[in-house]
C-alpha cells in the first residue's frame, strides 16, 4: 500500500466520502476554511471569479463553527446558496449548522485538513487534474494569476505565494505595517542564519503536491499554527518553493478568532500601544547565535563528536559559548548522540540533522537564547540593529507592495 492509499484509509477525515457527490473534472481546486466570515467571504468569490478565468475551477469550502454560530452560518449558508457561481464550482462542507459543528477544541486545523483531504481524494480519482492543493483563506483576495500552474522541480513539496496586507482601516494602519514587518523580519533572521526552514508561513498562501501531503498526513488538527506545522513536516520531505505569480492581498485586520496569527498579531500590537509600552522583535544577535549553532552543527555531518562540537563554539566566545548554554539547556547535546549518525555517509547524515533541527527546534533555539542572553527590543531599534547585517538590502528584495520602517 503507498502513502497516498495508507493515509486515504487510516488517517483521512470521512469527508473524504463526498468525492461521490462530485463527477465533472477540474482544471485546479482551492480550499478555502471559512469561519464567522461574511462580506469577506464573498470578496473572495469575486476574485476567485476573476482568477479562474478559462480555467474550470473547483472550490472547496469547509464552513466552520460552534454551536453559538450556528444562527450566523445558516444565514450565510443561505447567502451562498442563493448566489449563482458559473466560473467556478463551489462545493461546500457544512461542519457549521445542526449536527456538524466543531467542538469547542476544534478549528482552521482541521478546517483545512478536511478539504485537503478532500482534494485530495478527487485528485486520486482523477476528478481534480493538477497535483497542487491550494489552500487559501475567506478574507484574501487572490490575484487574477493565481491558478497558473508553477513549473517546479520534482523535489518540490509545497510552495507559497508572495503576499501583501491590505488595511481594514486607516486605526490599524500602522500596527498592520509593524504586523508585516515582524514577519519578514524572521524571514530575514533565518535567512541570515543559512536555515534550511527559511520561509512564510502563512496558511492562506500555501500550494502542497498532493503526494507529499498524503506524506506528511495531512494538516495537524490544531486550533491554530496548522500552516507552521504543516510546512515543517514538508520541508522534510521536498522543497519549499515561492511561487512567480502575483502577490496575494490578505485583509489586515484585528481579530481574537484564532489565538495567533494576523487578526491576533495587530490586535496583540494595538494593546501594547494602547498600554503605552513598546513593542518588541527579537535582538537581531539571537540570528548570529542560530546562525554559529547551524555552521557547527553542519560538520556533524563528518559524525565529529559532541566534545569536538562543544570545543568549535567555545572558541567562538563569546556568542559561542552562549550557544552551549542554550544547547544545554534544550538537551539538544544529549538528543544529537542519540542520532543515527554513521561514519563515511555525509549525505545521509546531513538529511539526519537537517530533519532532527527543524523549523519547531529552531524557534525554540531562538527563544532560548532570548531569554538567556538576548531579551527582545523595541522593534525600530531592532530594525537599526539588523540593518548592517544586511536587513535592509533583503527587503529590497521582497515583493514591492512590502514597506519597512527602514525606508
Amino acid at each position: 500500500m503507498n502513502a497516498i492509499s495508507k493515509y486515504l484509509k487510516n488517517y483521512a477525515e470521512k469527508e473524504v466520502s463526498f468525492s461521490k457527490a462530485i463527477s465533472k473534472k477540474f482544471d485546479a481546486c482551492v480550499v478555502v476554511p471559512a469561519h464567522r466570515e461574511d462580506e469577506y467571504l464573498f470578496q473572495f468569490l469575486s476574485s476567485l471569479k476573476l482568477a479562474s478565468k478559462n480555467r474550470s475551477i473547483l472550490c472547496i469550502l469547509v464552513l466552520n463553527g460552534k454551536e453559538s454560530e450556528q444562527d450566523f452560518h445558516q444565514k450565510i449558508l443561505n447567502k451562498l446558496e442563493a448566489s449563482l457561481f458559473s466560473e467556478f464550482q463551489l462545493f461546500i462542507v457544512d461542519r457549521a449548522t445542526g449536527k456538524n459543528i466543531f467542538s469547542d477544541k476544534e478549528g482552521v486545523g482541521l478546517a483545512r485538513k478536511i478539504g485537503c483531504d478532500l482534494a485530495l481524494q478527487l485528485i486520486v480519482e482523477n476528478k481534480i487534474l493538477s497535483p497542487w492543493i491550494r489552500c487559501s483563506d475567506a478574507d484574501v483576495l487572490l490575484p487574477s494569476d493565481y491558478f497558473e500552474d508553477p513549473n517546479f522541480s520534482k523535489s518540490t513539496s509545497a510552495f507559497h505565494y508572495s503576499f501583501f496586507h491590505q488595511p481594514e482601516n486607516s486605526h490599524i494602519q500602522d500596527a498592520l505595517s509593524v504586523y508585516e514587518e515582524s514577519l519578514y523580519y524572521y524571514l530575514w533572521g533565518l535567512n541570515f542564519a543559512n536555515s534550511s526552514y527559511a520561509f512564510h508561513s502563512v496558511g492562506s498562501t500555501i500550494g502542497i503536491h498532493y503526494e507529499k501531503y498524503a506524506e506528511v498526513r495531512g494538516f495537524p488538527k490544531v486550533e491554530a499554527g496548522e500552516d507552521f506545522y504543516v510546512l515543517n513536516k514538508l520541508a522534510k520531505v521536498g522543497r519549499i518553493e515561492i511561487s512567480s505569480t502575483s502577490p496575494i492581498c490578505i485583509s489586515g485586520r484585528a481579530s481574537d478568532r484564532v489565538p495567533f496569527g494576523t487578526g491576533a498579531g495587530i490586535q496583540k500590537i494595538l494593546e501594547t500601544w494602547q498600554d503605552k509600552k513598546e513593542f518588541c522583535f527579537y535582538h537581531p544577535e539571537i540570528f548570529l547565535g542560530l546562525k554559529v549553532w547551524l555552521q557547527e552543527l553542519a560538520l556533524c555531518e563528518q559524525n565529529i563528536s559532541i566534545e569536538d562540537l562543544k570545543s568549535r563554539l567555545e572558541n567562538q566566545a563569546p556568542i559561542g559559548s552562549q550557544c552551549i548554554e542554550v544547547a544545554e539547556q534544550l538537551g539538544l547535546f544529549e538528543a544529537l548522540r542519540r542520532l543515527p549518525l554513521k561514519p563515511h555517509s555525509p549525505p545521509i547524515n546531513r538529511e539526519h540533522l537537517r530533519a532532527w533541527f527543524d523549523g519547531f527546534k529552531t524557534l525554540k533555539f531562538l527563544h532560548c537564547f532570548r531569554d538567556l542572553h538576548r531579551p527582545s527590543i523595541s522593534y525600530l531599534e531592532a530594525l537599526y540593529l539588523a540593518e548592517p547585517m544586511g536587513y535592509k538590502a533583503f527587503i529590497c528584495k521582497q515583493p514591492p507592495k512590502m514597506t519597512s520602517a527602514l525606508t
